[in-house]
């Protein structure tokens, strides 16, 4: 829903290069978590 989508957005938005470990521009679960 809208609100899953917003907090999705603003936490990729803090941690977003931290977290892509394989540099895919994608978060995997592996690094979600």
């Amino acid at each position: 829903n809208d609100s899953l989508a917003f907090q999705l957005g603003w936490w990729r938005e803090e941690h977003f290069n931290a977290s892509d470990e394989d540099g895919d521009g994608r978060l995997n679960m592996t690094e979600f978590n």
